[in-house]
């Protein structure tokens, strides 16, 4: 994501797969069948939709682009309008089932359509019967995107203060407050579902990941009978909030990789007593730095701060493989005044292969006006006599008050839908990490309750997001296909046993050099 707000954002998806190259350019097969009716209602958003042939990043072969024209406000359906868009990639089969899966990303604030090319072979044995749709939400991909990037592209790892910050903010969104206003939660469950009344599709199957678990959730409590299947991979629940978590559930996390480290031969010999706590705080609020620019070969003078370092690290604990980088990453930075590691660690990726990682404009709207003023009470500033607060030091939080405070949301906090009997029904799969530093499995407590015919599994080496392991994709598939057949599998607590893999950690710059290179 932009380093401009990387420090700030508490959720993403990153997922290193190879592209696909088999979509199919041709309509969505469930919107021939001569068989399927669709009612007044459905037929006045049917006029709003269209779609067209497409390319799109990542794929070899064309998918199909929708379009949806839908009010700004879900309630003046006579005024103002905003188009939405998506891709769509056909079912492979001549004939194919009527209920799509919808993909829905985290962030909040990525498009679903930007990472098309990275998920789609997650569902290639899925996308065999059915259709796979890409849902961006307002503000993100197709869907009017607001990115609210600096005019100057900011060097990895560099400071910005928050006034600098703010001053951004308000750039962005001079005169695009009423639009922004509309970027919310209940209003993408609005969207999305005109969307599947304007595919003709009677149920829809949801696939969401990280803020698309809690999307999804929002659908399924408001349109319960719509919903076949739902697969929730690094669960973000209504209570507790995961901003009021996130200080403990990064701790616990990094505790995890303090003991990991102890336990392994060659890291607790290159870094005896390792302890990045005392290492973040040798660190100053501007700390002068130089390396040679990991992508570019720049050499690169800037300055950075403990809270960006914090942040780089949190971020990277994410997945096994850069977590595994961090006890030596770490240790250059801070002991030997050696930043290109860090920057490493801390660049861009999706800025040099054409992907935008978030789009600031639906995060902080989304962020302000679903989970700072819905319940202000929870997100009190973080507690310093906590263990918790030593990592973040609490700059997260109050970065984020700061920046809602001066971000356009309405003042009235966005009401959510509670639970309804019907959405009981929903056989939901829980995928959780037990190394996510954002949503670990205690995370799936409350919607365990909510919906009890749920499977919840742990993957024991797992980060953030763990469809992408071979076994999951294979257990997805059977999961869609038979719900009832797939929960015996679960219950049986042997997934993945054979993928349980723990990257080695990094000790030097050759085995970082060897190990960046490996193919596995």
């Amino acid at each position: 994501m932009n380093q401009y707000w990387k420090r700030i954002v508490f959720s993403s998806l990153m997922m290193n797969t190879i592209i696909s190259t088999s979509t199919i350019a041709q309509e969505p097969n469930h919107l021939k069948d001569p068989s399927y009716q669709i009612d007044r209602a459905e037929d006045n958003t049917q006029k709003s939709y269209s779609s067209e042939s497409c390319y799109t990043s990542g794929l070899s072969r064309q998918a199909q682009c929708y379009s949806l024209k839908r009010p700004l406000f879900v309630a003046d359906a006579d005024g103002d309008s905003i188009t939405l868009g998506g891709i769509i990639a056909p079912a492979q089969a001549p004939t194919s089932l009527t209920d799509p899966l919808i993909i829905l990303v985290g962030g909040p604030g990525q498009g679903a359509s930007d990472m098309t090319g990275a998920l789609l072979p997650l569902f290639n044995k899925v996308r065999n019967k059915r259709d796979i749709v890409f849902f961006d939400i307002r503000g993100t991909g197709k869907s009017s995107p607001l990115a609210c990037s600096p005019e100057k592209k900011l060097s990895p790892l560099t400071h910005v203060s928050i006034e600098e910050m703010i001053t951004q903010i308000k750039i962005c969104t001079q005169d695009k407050a009423r639009q922004i206003t509309s970027y919310t939660s209940m209003t993408a469950v609005a969207d999305l579902e005109s969307l599947r009344m304007a595919l003709g599709a009677e149920r829809i199957n949801l696939w969401g990941a990280s803020y698309g678990t809690r999307l999804a959730q929002l659908y399924m409590r408001s349109h319960p009978e719509r919903v076949r299947t739902a697969v929730l991979d690094g669960l973000v629940p209504f209570k507790p909030s995961y901003i009021q978590t996130q200080d403990t559930n990064a701790f616990v996390s990094l505790k995890t990789l303090i003991e990991d480290c102890k336990q392994s031969i060659e890291c607790n010999k290159a870094f005896p007593e390792f302890n990045p706590i005392e290492l973040l705080d040798r660190l100053g609020d501007r700390e002068p730095i130089r390396y040679q620019h990991p992508v570019t070969g720049d050499e690169i003078v800037t300055v950075t701060s403990r809270s960006v370092v914090a942040q780089t690290l949190f971020s990277n604990l994410y997945k096994t493989q850069s977590r595994a980088f961090i006890p030596w990453i770490l240790t250059q930075a801070v002991e030997h005044n050696e930043w290109g590691p860090m920057a490493t660690l801390a660049v861009d990726s999706g800025e040099y292969l054409g992907v935008k990682s978030l789009y600031t404009g639906a995060y902080f709207s989304v962020v302000c006006s679903g989970e700072l003023r819905r319940n202000p009470a929870e997100h009190r500033q973080a507690d310093v006599r906590s263990p918790a607060y030593a990592f973040s030091k609490g700059v997260p939080r109050k970065q984020l008050k700061t920046l809602c405070d001066n971000w356009p949301v309405s003042d009235v906090a966005e009401v959510l839908p509670g639970p309804t009997k019907a959405a009981e029904e929903i056989p939901v799969f829980l995928i959780s990490g037990a190394l996510d530093p954002i949503t670990p499995p205690v995370m799936a407590d409350s919607i365990i309750v909510e919906f009890p015919k749920s499977r919840h599994l742990i993957i024991e080496k797992g980060g953030h997001i763990n469809s992408d392991r071979p076994c999951m994709r294979d257990l997805i598939s059977d999961f869609l296909s038979d719900p009832t057949d797939a929960f015996k599998t679960i219950d049986g607590n042997k997934i993945c046993e054979n993928e349980v893999f723990s990257m080695p950690f990094v000790t030097n710059t050759l085995g970082a050099f060897v190990r960046g290179n490996r193919n596995d």
